[in-house]
């Protein structure tokens, strides 16, 4: 389907910023035992303090550091502060591309990280349209988008993308842009949140928290932070996001 432009040009900005306080920083890219235990075999100090702020930008926003790219001044003093290593060992890691080619696909392997793929966009449609019955404010659903795959440990895809999949979900969510036989479909067939992940918890998924989460986040009004499942879609779906 044609794409729609469902976010504005401050939205998308909006999408993949970093923290800006201290409080956030230090809760998004604060280190856990086993992080460092990993990083602390680089035997460089540059090579230690560059797996690690990339290990961040997979985490949040989801995104990698391009190789051109200079990591953020603030993330980046929290991360040497951790390591106990001078910001200024960047200059370093950041010349060497191919180091940190490496570092990546090394993430990926030992952090599970895994890039969006078409595979992945037909379960992404598929639960975000369970928040599109409530709400077709772009960036609550593109935010809540984002949300559920950082949960996967899945990238984001290029916002052109996101787009794609939050207007979809909107069309699907829509009754009056489906047939019949779309619209049965849609309420009685099994949806896409992952088997796997239900089973580690033991409980079916929380998507109207991730949704009144992001529109809190968002700033919306009082009406627009409300999401409560439909009755008929309020069961567990089936489809499992990582068999893509």
């Amino acid at each position: 389907m044609p794409r729609r432009s469902i976010l504005s040009a401050s939205e998308r900005e909006r999408m993949l910023a970093l923290p800006d306080t201290q409080e956030d920083l230090i809760r998004r890219y604060t280190l856990n035992e086993s992080d460092m235990a990993v990083v602390r075999q680089r035997r460089r100090g540059a090579n230690r303090l560059g797996f690690a702020v990339q290990l961040c930008y997979l985490r949040f926003p989801g995104v990698a550091l391009g190789v051109a790219e200079q990591p953020f001044g603030p993330l980046l003093q929290l991360v040497a502060a951790q390591l106990r290593i001078e910001p200024e060992a960047w200059a370093e890691y950041g010349d060497r591309a191919q180091t940190r080619r490496e570092h990546m696909i090394e993430l990926q392997t030992v952090f599970g990280f895994e890039p969006f793929t078409v595979g992945h966009h037909r379960p992404a449609v598929d639960d975000l349209t369970e928040i599109a019955l409530e709400t077709d404010t772009g960036i609550v659903l593109a935010s809540a988008l984002a949300e559920m795959l950082r949960e996967r440990a899945i990238l984001l895809p290029r916002l052109n993308v996101v787009e794609d999949i939050c207007a979809e979900a909107v069309t699907r969510a829509n009754p009056e842009n489906l047939s019949h036989p779309d619209r049965w479909a849609l309420v009685h067939s099994p949806g896409a949140l992952g088997r796997a992940a239900q089973a580690e918890r033991g409980k079916q998924p929380d998507l109207a928290g991730v949704a009144q989460a992001v529109a809190t986040q968002t700033k919306l009004p009082a009406h627009a932070r409300t999401y409560r499942p439909a009755p008929c879609l309020a069961r567990s779906r089936s489809a499992d996001w990582h068999r893509a």
